[in-house]
């Protein structure tokens, strides 16, 4: 629908710099279409994979011909009856008759009634995806238990893993999740693998340079691994999701890859 929507050549705002806002401008880009991301950062995707990596995925963006505005906020859509332009509060006004939100989600759990649920409104559910008696959730609606720590991943490929073993769970068995969390980006040609899911990493050693080319990117709290940033590499990848499904220091890491 967004393709049948863009024209080559035509202007598209993007709001929001996140995987879903940069892997659309990739795609619009490939398209013809003049892509503007808006965004209220100075690096994308900083807090996910690092500045360094951050950076390097805006610079490929930029060389692709997408134009960055920020950090910066919308003020406000113009128009009657269409979209003409968008405002910025630093006084940009970017002409449009398409704007794409990438702006985030939330769980859809309103239609819920007698079930609590956590602080973002998520179901918190026990490792066998059981949020009550009788009761199995999945996907990124869930708080779940990973590494002893309640988490919510917005991922498809985990929706998908939740659901089957809910799906079991349902039948009698009792499955747990044992995997490491996995997804992927492309964008502009390249492709970049996550593998875990940091939150408070402190430290990231790297392989190779993103600025360059394949490399890998292992995010540490102390010297534990907890999640790892890759662009090629997918032997040590495999190797390392298996690994990481128990504690996995930063010497071993280094000395696989």
């Amino acid at each position: 629908q967004l393709l049948d929507a863009a024209e080559p050549g035509q202007p598209v705002v993007i709001v929001g710099d996140g995987f879903i806002g940069l892997e659309a401008a990739s795609a619009l880009r490939k398209y013809g279409v003049h892509v503007h991301v808006v965004t209220r950062h100075e690096i994308p995707l900083a807090r996910q994979l690092g500045e360094r990596i951050g950076r390097s995925i805006r610079a490929l963006h930029e060389r692709k011909g997408v134009t960055f505005h920020g950090p910066t906020e919308v003020e406000r859509v113009e128009g009657q009856d269409k979209v003409e332009a968008v405002l910025l509060s630093n006084g940009e006004r970017l002409q449009t008759s398409l704007v794409l939100l990438g702006t985030g989600v939330k769980p859809a759990t309103g239609f819920l009634q007698g079930v609590p649920l956590t602080e973002d409104k998520s179901v918190r559910v026990d490792t066998e995806m059981r949020a009550a008696d009788g009761l199995w959730a999945a996907g990124d609606i869930v708080t779940f238990p990973l590494a002893g720590r309640p988490v919510r991943i917005e991922h498809w490929r985990l929706a998908q893993q939740h659901g089957v073993i809910a799906a079991a769970n349902m039948l009698g068995e009792q499955r747990r999740y044992a995997d490491v969390p996995f997804f992927w980006t492309y964008q502009h040609g390249r492709t970049y693998e996550v593998l875990g899911h940091a939150r408070d990493w402190d430290r990231i050693e790297f392989v190779g340079e993103p600025e360059e080319g394949d490399f890998i990117a292992l995010q540490c709290v102390g010297d534990q691994v907890e999640a790892v940033v890759a662009r090629g590499y997918s032997d040590a990848m495999a190797m390392l999701s298996l690994l990481m499904k128990r504690s996995l220091s930063l010497c071993d890491a280094v000395r696989l890859v």
